[in-house]
């Protein structure tokens, strides 16, 4: 388990480990763990250790100085890790949604705000949760998948308007948890990936985009049902993808 940090120029396509500190708020190796970018500082949230012990602590690193700063105890919020965060970057409050911890899945939410780091108890989600991900788009924040450690859960996403949690319409895609999402402003949310409680028969899947000069601006590696592969490639508007995809798995079909 690590507690190194790497950072990754965009522009350039590099990654350069940062020196590490050893001051006293250095976190500890940790994974479940949340990282949220607000102006120049970076906030970690949770987690949890070799030992099995979860955090609730927020360590914050600044970006510009490259250095650590004193971290901040929330003795108001339990101990998990495989949570999500979300911030609402115009205010500064940052929404911590479920987790677990080594006992049990967790429905508590709670929002932080950075400008002082006071902490305030949210309605809790209608479902425990934890390996499940989140956005916000339009102001309201979605939840989606995830699992409470006996089973899988619905992939129905669920949004905070007003200060309440409430179902959406499910989604075709399988019930799935610790899975990745990004927000497209114009296609909305993304799903990628993830598995299952009891995993159906999966592929490791490639997928390559390619633009009219044949340059590869996107490479996806993942895991998915074949039932969802099948899918995917019937369903695809682009034809070259769908000439990809059958002509590399076409013995899965």
């Amino acid at each position: 388990m690590l507690n190194d940090l790497h950072e990754y120029d965009i522009i350039a396509q590099t990654w350069t480990k940062l020196a590490s500190s050893s001051n006293e708020w250095l976190p500890a190796p940790r994974y479940g763990h949340t990282a949220t970018l607000w102006k120049d500082k970076m906030f970690i949230f949770g987690g949890c250790d070799n030992n099995g012990f979860c955090s609730s602590d927020l360590f914050t690193f600044d970006i510009v100085a490259r250095r650590w700063l004193p971290v901040q105890h929330f003795l108001m919020i339990e101990e998990r890790y495989h949570h999500t965060a979300e911030l609402y970057s115009d205010s500064g409050l940052l929404y911590i949604i479920g987790g677990c911890n080594k006992r049990q899945a967790l429905s508590t939410v709670f929002e932080i705000n950075l400008n002082n780091f006071s902490v305030r108890k949210c309605e809790s989600l209608p479902q425990a949760r934890y390996g499940h991900v989140s956005c916000i788009k339009d102001g309201n924040i979605y939840v989606y998948g995830g699992s409470d450690f006996v089973h899988d859960l619905t992939g129905g996403a669920m949004l905070l308007d007003g200060g309440e949690w409430y179902a959406t319409q499910t989604t075709p895609f399988s019930d799935n948890y610790v899975h990745a999402c990004i927000v497209s402003s114009s296609t909305g949310e993304l799903v990628i990936g993830g598995t299952t409680m009891i995993a159906p028969q999966t592929t490791k899947v490639e997928i390559q985009y390619a633009d009219e000069l044949g340059d590869a601006i996107l490479v996806i590696m993942m895991y998915l049902p074949v039932t969802d592969l099948v899918s995917v490639i019937q369903t695809s508007k682009s034809w070259d993808f769908a000439k990809y995809a059958k002509r590399m798995f076409s013995h899965y079909l």
